[in-house]
Order: C-alpha cells, then structure tokens, then sequence
C-alpha cells in the first residue's frame, strides 16, 4: 500500500507531535508580509482583518459566508465553500 502526500504530511506532522516541536500556521497577515507583492495575499489579510483576526474561533468560516456583498472583495474572498464543503457559493449574483 502506498502512502499519499496527505498520508506522509500528516506522519511527519505526528512525529513533529511527537518530539515536541510545535508547528507555527501562519496568520494570512504574516503571509502578506512575506509576499507583499501577492495580491491573493492582500486580499486574504483584508478579509481576515475585516473578520476580526482570531477573536474567536471559525474565522475561516465566517469569511466564506461574508454578507457584505458592496465590499468589492466579496467575489473573490476565500474560503467559500459550503458547508459541505463540495459546492463554490454562487458568484454570479455579485451586486
């Protein structure tokens, strides 16, 4: 049986668990200052931003359903997938 990239990525990231090393996700905002030239990574950080940061958990969540469709981002923000996570929202009936 062979392993799939996801099924090594999690072993190495078990192992990692394993012998203490504490792995850093970073925020979309450490992302942008890494690649200020990015603009998919502008425009993560200002939804990130607009949602709050990590105030609390399910940020990834609350950008995807975002209901400020003026925001001239709204069409292109991430994480918008539904809740099933099968489906792309509906990006035609931008106002």
């Amino acid at each position: 049986m062979t392993q799939t990239a996801l099924d090594k990525a999690r072993q190495v990231r078990a192992e990692m668990a394993a012998a203490g090393i504490k792995v850093h996700v970073k925020t979309p905002l450490e992302r942008l200052a890494d690649n200020p030239l990015s603009l998919r990574a502008a425009v993560n950080a200002k939804c990130y931003q607009c949602e709050g940061e990590d105030a609390d958990p399910g940020v990834k969540k609350r950008i995807g359903s975002c209901t400020i469709r003026e925001c001239g981002l709204w069409a292109v923000r991430p994480y918008q997938r539904s809740v099933d996570g099968d489906e792309v929202l509906d990006e035609g009936s931008v106002p």
